[in-house]
């Protein structure tokens, strides 16, 4: 039998000849070879980017939580328990209530109008207490320097007023002995409005050479003028009135002594 020597040869580079597919498989890897060697960064950055990315879908953030009011101090000795059934009967729901380590009450309200119902019950039924101011109800208050002794306070307010800042009142400051100084304190509402008179008030009731800044502060708290104790104002002090200088529950202001009484010393008949 005679053997063709050609088909031999044929047929095995019929088989070696790759098909199409592996050629365009083949060509895109030498293409990605080629530029990952032009640009090594490029992948790296590809896949760094791809972690990186901004998950959709993200919770928002959650809104500033509101300021609560103050908190109201019962005095020692008020009824919580009546205080406590009043308020459920009236609807009066605080926060919580805790004892104070002068055998008071501490209550916490949660929101303004709480705040208020609870402090109009407290005074109209004379309950002893003290708070602080609201954030909305805090004064700005400015020292005017250099004004005589015998202009009036009201005839003061009123020149302030006729200049366009919101004066509520107008205070002469004293010295220890009762003395007036050539200061005067000015109080005005928390508005940018009221800011104005540190920087654009220059004369009062034709009187130039006035400055006005700031209330000095005090390194400790402050002493109530009501009760006596510290840290909180007369302004929101509903306790029983003591005087400074003999101790004897009245007004200071009505006390008949001219004079401090030495630590000791009996007071009273």
């Amino acid at each position: 039998m005679d053997i063709d020597p050609s088909s031999a040869p044929t047929s095995r580079a019929n088989d070696a000849k790759p098909s199409p597919a592996a050629v365009q498989q083949t060509q895109t890897t030498s293409t990605a070879s080629v530029e990952s060697t032009r640009n090594p960064v490029s992948a790296s950055t590809q896949a760094v980017t791809a972690k990186t990315a901004p998950r959709t879908g993200a919770k928002p953030t959650a809104p500033p939580r509101p300021k609560l009011p103050p908190p109201i101090f019962l005095r020692k000795g008020a009824n919580f328990l009546q205080i406590s059934a009043d308020c459920t009967r009236l609807r009066i729901n605080y926060s919580k209530a805790v004892r104070t380590a002068d055998d008071g009450i501490k209550i916490h309200c949660p929101d303004v109008e709480t705040f208020r119902s609870l402090n109009k019950y407290l005074v109209d039924f004379k309950v002893q207490f003290h708070t602080y101011a609201l954030e909305e109800e805090r004064k700005l208050k400015a020292v005017i320097r250099g004004i005589p002794t015998d202009f009036p306070v009201d005839e003061i307010q009123a020149d302030l007023c006729g200049q366009g800042f919101p004066v509520h009142s107008v205070h002469r400051l004293c010295r220890r002995d009762g003395s007036p100084l050539w200061l005067v304190l000015a109080v005005l509402p928390r508005t940018e409005e009221a800011k104005n008179i540190f920087n654009n008030l220059n004369m009062v009731c034709g009187l130039s050479g006035i400055r006005v800044e700031a209330p000095h502060k005090k390194g400790g708290p402050g002493q109530c003028h009501r009760c006596q104790l510290y840290g909180h104002a007369a302004a929101n002090c509903h306790a029983d009135p003591r005087c400074v200088k003999c101790l004897v529950p009245h007004w200071t202001r009505e006390c008949p002594r001219t004079r401090l009484i030495p630590i000791g010393l009996k007071v009273g008949p």
